[in-house]
């Protein structure tokens, strides 16, 4: 019998952290762990809220929560701001935590999003707070850039989702077909009481990161998946069970 093929992306929860406010430890926003010497990206505006000028660098710390995950502890840790896109208003910070190093599996590789990502499917996990779930993951469609009348390094991309809501400034657009991380979601649109572009959201294209100290750590290709390992059999069941004919089995994400 044929055994199902189990595909591994890149998984979100490792690699999304809360950006608190280092006086209230209120969670002001979602950052992305982009390097394992400790960088993380998140939204200007969200280092704002945590009360630090984020044109500052080495300035004021925020607080960094990195959650626990089934193989690593839950971290505190505190961040300064160590680059910002200068002469741009493109909403994006790299914060350098202190503490040491980050495991190489927390780290998402990221990638822009250009033209290789239009209509294709995305996911992401932010701090968009529901009752006690205290982090949630989303889905929606990648639409394309836009233009603006702002002075933007790289035009925003353009989102569709329903999940996406206050609390996840700075969480990962994670292209699903190529495996990479191609953007941070920073604002997500307020339509009121009307029904019209309610699912509309936007994001800083990764870009953006090329303009950065960190613009070798892009990746400019697919990010091929790993296959999981092959599951063991036990005979002695099997041979308990009667045949039957079983087709192909579609690959399995894990995200």
């Amino acid at each position: 019998m044929p055994a199902a093929r189990r595909i591994v992306g890149q998984i979100l929860r490792n690699m999304t952290v809360q950006v608190r406010s280092s006086v209230t430890q209120e969670v002001h926003g979602t950052g992305v762990l982009v390097s394992s010497s400790g960088l993380l990206v998140t939204c200007a505006h969200v280092v704002r809220d945590c009360g630090v000028d984020p044109r500052e660098t080495g300035g004021d710390f925020v607080s960094v929560h990195i959650p626990a995950t089934p193989e690593h502890d839950a971290e505190d840790r505190e961040a300064r701001v160590s680059w910002y896109p200068e002469d741009s208003e493109d909403d994006l910070v790299l914060l350098t935590l202190t503490g040491g190093p980050i495991p190489p599996e927390r780290v998402g590789r990221c990638s822009a999003a250009a033209n290789r990502s239009d209509e294709h499917s995305f996911r992401s996990f932010g701090f968009r707070q529901r009752q006690e779930y205290l982090g949630l993951l989303a889905k929606g469609s990648i639409e394309g850039h836009v233009p603006s009348p702002r002075r933007f390094l790289v035009e925003p991309v353009q989102l569709d989702s329903h999940d996406l809501d206050s609390g996840m400034s700075g969480a990962a657009v994670f292209d699903i077909e190529r495996n990479l991380v191609v953007g941070f979601v920073f604002q997500v649109w307020e339509s009121g009481e009307s029904q019209k572009d309610r699912d509309l959201a936007f994001a800083v294209d990764a870009a953006v990161l090329s303009y950065s100290p960190i613009k070798e750590l892009l990746i400019h290709t697919v990010l091929q998946h790993e296959p999981m390992p092959e599951p063991e059999i036990d005979h002695a069941i099997m041979s308990s069970t009667p045949e039957t004919t079983v087709g192909a089995v579609s690959p399995i994400w894990a995200i």
